[in-house]
């Protein structure tokens, strides 16, 4: 959203030659810093406003607010801005129309020339054929994993014939897992000491709101709901 007091139409003015600049931001404040830093570095795209600002300095300009208006009138606002003070024929700006800047703007043919210039030629390699040398390295340069030598695949492939990994889907194996877990990693927690219990419950379909009363009114658990929660989502996701 555009701020009411910084969105609108300003003019610079100078009292030396009489003549203005007019123009119109929703950022006013963003737009006279950019002015007068570009003035500064003499890199301002507007050529009558640098001059002018070289000439007679900048001592000799001095910026004011014409109108504050919502960012959708700028365009008319400004367009009777440059009309009301001739900002064009008799002040610094260049184009006539505040909606369309290059309407009307006729380039010189040395201008026309230099933009025809700029334009042609191979600007982004269109029809350039790379090496085949340029294209592998551009190619192992877009992979974002180390390309595996055929040796390497043909190791990972007899590796994953000689393995045997039905023995891990038998329930003692998985039984055994667990147990070797919770001697490794004991639980830790308010829902520790009531683990089987919990599990015992969940095991047998019923309802978490169930679990924790149970818990409660029989076990003397004082811990929270979402710590039982935790615990029968670990249950049901193992």
């Amino acid at each position: 959203m555009t701020n009411p007091f910084n969105c609108g139409v300003y003019r610079w003015f100078s009292p030396t030659t009489g003549k203005s600049y007019v123009g119109s931001s929703s950022n006013v404040s963003r737009r006279r810093y950019n002015h007068v830093r570009d003035l500064t570095k003499g890199t301002h795209v507007n050529a009558k406003l640098q001059n002018a600002w070289n000439k007679y300095g900048p001592d000799s300009f001095e910026f004011e607010m014409l109108t504050y208006c919502p960012s959708k009138d700028l365009i008319w606002q400004e367009q009777l801005a440059l009309d009301a003070f001739d900002a064009v024929n008799t002040g610094y700006n260049i184009a006539k129309h505040a909606d369309a800047p290059t309407r009307g703007f006729k380039f010189s043919k040395e201008v026309r020339a230099k933009l025809s210039r700029m334009r042609m030629g191979n600007k982004y390699s269109l029809g350039h054929k790379h090496s085949l040398e340029s294209r592998q390295k551009m190619g192992r340069k877009g992979q974002r994993k180390p390309v595996r030598t055929l040796e390497h695949c043909m190791n990972l492939s007899r590796a994953a014939k000689i393995r045997d990994y039905s023995s891990f889907r038998t329930p003692e194996y998985t039984l055994a897992a667990r147990e070797r877990g919770h001697k490794n990693n004991p639980p830790t927690g308010v829902c520790a000491p009531y683990l089987e219990t919990i599990e015992t419950l969940a095991r047998k379909k019923l309802r978490l709101a169930q679990i924790y009363h149970l818990l409660v009114d029989q076990h003397g658990f004082t811990g929270s709901y979402k710590s039982v929660w935790k615990s029968v989502q670990k249950e049901q996701g193992r």
